[in-house]
């Protein structure tokens, strides 16, 4: 009696060694529930009558058993992961797609503003380093095509000289510095640069209409200039409020 009950409570705690085992070692691998399985197999009583092949049989079920647990286990991780990342408001496949886009249409409003910006006077700047400067490429004949000639001719007389290209040419260098600064040195668009940007705006504002309307040299590509200047310093003001 004293030895069943011996053998009983080895039993009990084997049982139980073995459930904490398990417990702990939840994510074992395929290989070692095989081997199991195949142990189980061969010291089970009623597979001791069967033939090798009704035992490889057995075998390959079994296997087959013990990878499609592993298999459902490691599905039941992943969901779990996923539902987890959703319920503290991560979204990796939206973060994935989102950086795999990082195209210009996802960059924000102040970026597209500076870009355009820079865009624009850095075409005129760089005619403006060019030889024969803004007097060749804006004055009154232009080496474009003729039908160009209402958006790249800006004066009607000849204006050209040292002191003037000169002073186009230092223009040019300004326009591709400042503007460029964020695409060309990695500045940081903040609230005093864009404050910067609008100033200058005003200021080419006040210079376009004076010349347009003011000016008897001035030709018809200088009217959409003025309209262009006047929706580009309104979108500087709101960007500089709302930053």
């Amino acid at each position: 009696m004293f030895a069943l009950t011996s053998t009983s409570s080895a039993l009990a705690r084997s049982r139980v060694g073995t459930a904490k085992r398990s417990s702990s070692s939840s994510s074992s691998s395929r290989s070692v529930k095989v081997m199991i399985a195949k142990k189980n197999v061969d010291s089970a009583p009623s597979m001791m009558m069967m033939s090798t092949k009704d035992k490889e049989v057995a075998l390959k079920a079994t296997a087959l058993m013990a990878a499609a647990a592993a298999n459902q286990h490691h599905q039941k991780r992943g969901t779990s992961t996923i539902a987890n990342s959703t319920a503290s408001g991560a979204n990796p496949e939206r973060g994935a797609t989102v950086q795999a886009a990082g195209g210009i249409a996802d960059w924000p409003l102040e970026k597209k503003f500076c870009a355009f910006c820079f865009g624009m006077f850095g075409f005129f700047a760089v005619f403006m380093l060019m030889p024969g400067s803004a007097q060749l490429w804006f004055g009154p004949n232009p080496p474009f095509p003729k039908f160009t000639h209402v958006a790249m001719s800006y004066w009607n007389v000849d204006a050209g000289g040292v002191i003037t290209n000169w002073w186009s040419r230092m223009t040019g260098v300004l326009f591709l510095s400042f503007l460029g600064g964020p695409f060309l040195f990695g500045a940081e668009i903040t609230k005093a640069y864009l404050k910067q940007v609008t100033a200058m705006l005003c200021g080419h504002l006040a210079l376009f209409v004076n010349v347009t309307f003011f000016s008897p040299v001035a030709k018809v590509a200088w009217y959409p200039q003025v309209i262009l200047q006047v929706a580009l310093v309104a979108l500087g003001l709101k960007l500089i409020n709302d930053k």
